[in-house]
């Protein structure tokens, strides 16, 4: 057809793999080796893929069955078709997928005399979408609902990720905003239980300035201290979250990214929250005489 550049091809069959509803389906080697991402392959998966050694399976359909690499599939079409032992040589991520997904090379699938007709067809044009569409249906009959403009979809996915995040950086922002208030309030209430000490060290001739400073850093190691205790925690908390419960759940991982530049501003804003509630109070007593701080404060 005049404008087409490239035409990819996908097929898939429902089949089941260890009473697991799986899609067994196979693309194009171009496409195989472009859209797959990979969690676990092995060194030489592709030549022992398309030499109908290696199949690829979905990371829920590997959490479902328990699957690891080597691992060998039994898979009911590929067995009454033909007498061949696939083994795990790819586990990629699917996202979303409620059944297993498996992929076998394209010369597997023809030996295995499945339909040749492919499920979906993907074209790559110089031209305009719109002017590609109308064509196509002018040409085939085909109908609106079953042209894709891959490129549209994957605009509207950006856009809802974008919104999803943007509320997720709106709550992040509202629970730092509440965890300064908790850390404000317990470090000046913990000062505030202090001050008849304080005082007395005042009166018995600190200077003010020595007085502010010790007291305050006293705070900061104290913050410094449960940083160093639940920084690590909440990082096992975010992987056992991302690695094991979403994993578990959904049949689907996340990545866990560590951040240096958030650690480095919750701790600082920790840090500063501390030293404010520490020295504000501290400055009101020193402020005051040394005997009158004594008095109103041990008395």
């Amino acid at each position: 057809m005049p404008g087409v550049s490239a035409i990819f091809t996908q097929s898939y069959l429902d089949t089941t793999v260890s009473n697991l509803p799986t899609k067994l389906g196979t693309k194009d080697t171009l496409t195989l080796e472009q859209t797959m991402v990979a969690k676990e392959m092995v060194d030489d998966f592709w030549p022992r893929f398309y030499q109908m050694d290696l199949a690829a399976i979905s990371e829920p359909m590997a959490v479902k069955l328990g699957l690891a690499l080597g691992d060998e599939l039994e898979v009911a079409e590929l067995n009454t078709a033909l007498e061949k032992t696939l083994k795990v040589g790819a586990i990629f991520y699917d996202y979303g997928s409620p059944t297993g997904e498996l992929l076998i090379a394209p010369e597997l699938w023809q030996r295995a005399e499945f339909s040749p007709v492919p499920t979906s067809l993907g074209i790559e044009s110089e031209l305009d979408s719109d002017d590609m569409r109308r064509r196509l249906m002018d040409e085939f009959g085909l109908s609106d609902n079953q042209l894709y403009d891959q490129q549209q979809i994957k605009t509207i996915a950006l856009e809802i990720f974008s919104q999803t995040f943007a509320v997720t950086k709106a709550l992040n922002g509202v629970t730092l905003m509440v965890a300064v208030i908790g850390l404000f309030s317990a470090c000046f209430m913990l000062i505030e239980a202090r001050k008849a000490a304080i005082a007395r060290l005042y009166a018995l001739g600190v200077r003010s300035r020595v007085l502010l400073g010790m007291v305050v850093m006293q705070m900061v190691v104290l913050v410094c201290f449960t940083l160093c205790l639940a920084l690590p925690l909440g990082a096992l908390v975010g992987y056992v979250l991302t690695d094991m419960v979403t994993l578990r759940a959904f049949g689907w991982s996340l990545q866990f990214v560590w951040s240096w530049s958030d650690i480095a501003m919750l701790s600082l804003v920790s840090i500063v929250t501390a030293s404010a509630a520490t020295a504000l109070p501290l400055w009101r007593l020193v402020k005051r005489p040394a005997m009158s701080s004594l008095q109103s404060e041990v008395l």
